[in-house]
């Protein structure tokens, strides 16, 4: 699929109140794409740019750098899709799917289609995803509605949210070779032996360390499609009355 054309961009980046600046930054570096590179930020991670298609803003595949805590040496983890989209509809959109995690597009697409017509959006509204971390086949993702987290504030809710689920699938996977091995299999989550590892007193240590990098990526890269934009800030700030009813009963 070809990187959407720079007027089509804009054009939906006003659909779905984001900035100018928002829908610039996905049109930059795609010299890069398909280029593995190490980045430092505090530790070293490997990205590689996918090709975005129309209303993905940023699609990477991003794989942690092995690593050592006490007890544990040499911590590899599988590589994952981070994923910022313009709306809802961009994680079925980004791997030409119907179905992600049992929600289907046709129910997103109806959702988009009743805020439109009804002078809403996701980022005051309500998203149909606003956040989502899963599998599609063999392929693991954490992905972020973008109209949504421009909202004040939600940002600095929902990276942390999908994160800690990241954290949880990439230390699954690191332990569990039956999930590794059978991913994108029918129905291999129903297995008995698909067991996801919980975090206790032993391994608190361990999620953390995980977390604090699957967070770090994530804010580092919503720091980069922001920019210098003030409308995209994360920080918290007074909400009006509708904004603090939609921010904190809806997703």
């Amino acid at each position: 699929m070809k990187v959407a054309k720079y007027e089509q961009f804009i054009k939906i980046s006003e659909e779905n109140e984001i900035p100018k600046s928002v829908a610039t930054a996905a049109t930059t570096n795609l010299q890069q794409l398909e280029v593995e590179n190490v980045e430092d930020i505090s530790f070293k991670f490997k990205s590689k740019k996918q090709q975005n298609i129309e209303g993905v803003i940023s699609h990477e595949i991003i794989t942690i750098e092995a690593f050592s805590i006490e007890g544990k040496n040499d911590i590899k983890f599988q590589e994952y899709h981070l994923i910022f989209g313009t709306d809802s509809k961009s994680i079925f959109d980004v791997f030409s799917v119907d179905e992600v995690a049992g929600l289907k597009i046709n129910d997103c697409i109806k959702h988009l289609d009743k805020l439109k017509m009804s002078g809403q959006s996701e980022m005051m509204d309500g998203a149909f995803i606003a956040g989502l971390c899963n599998f599609v086949g063999e392929k693991l993702f954490c992905f972020f509605n973008v109209s949504r987290m421009s909202l004040p504030g939600y940002a600095n809710r929902i990276i942390p949210h999908e994160s800690l689920h990241m954290a949880r699938n990439l230390i699954t996977l690191e332990a569990n070779e039956f999930v590794r091995t059978n991913l994108g299999k029918d129905g291999w989550w129903e297995d008995e032996r698909a067991k996801f590892s919980i975090m206790d007193d032993t391994n608190e240590e361990y999620f953390a360390e995980v977390l604090e990098r699957c967070s770090a990526i994530a804010y580092d890269r919503w720091q980069k499609i922001i920019g210098e934009n003030k409308r995209l800030d994360t920080t918290p700030a007074p909400l009006s009355d509708r904004e603090y009813k939609t921010f904190s009963g809806k997703n």
